[in-house]
């Protein structure tokens, strides 16, 4: 997905967020927890790689089940780091 952000190719990158929104949908719970731990972290690098405007187009195409899993994500890590 970082290459397609950096060829531009949004909409590509939409197309296989909702992919995985499909099979996270339909899976059991080990392979949830792998799309969560691997597939939904790596939002934050998406973001850094994208300019504040696609990074709002990106992430309004995302599916809500991964928006709020991903916000809850961001607010741990935040707390973590203010702990330390």
């Amino acid at each position: 997905m970082k290459d397609l952000m950096e060829q531009t190719k949004i909409q590509s990158v939409i197309r296989n967020v909702k992919r995985m929104d499909w099979i996270y949908k339909r899976s059991n719970s080990y392979v949830r927890y792998l799309i969560e731990n691997i597939f939904i972290r790596s939002f934050e690098s998406l973001k850094r790689k994208t300019n504040p405007q696609q990074w709002r187009f990106l992430f309004q195409e995302i599916p809500a089940d991964f928006k709020n899993i991903y916000m809850k994500q961001t607010r741990k890590d935040h707390q973590l780091i203010n702990r330390s």
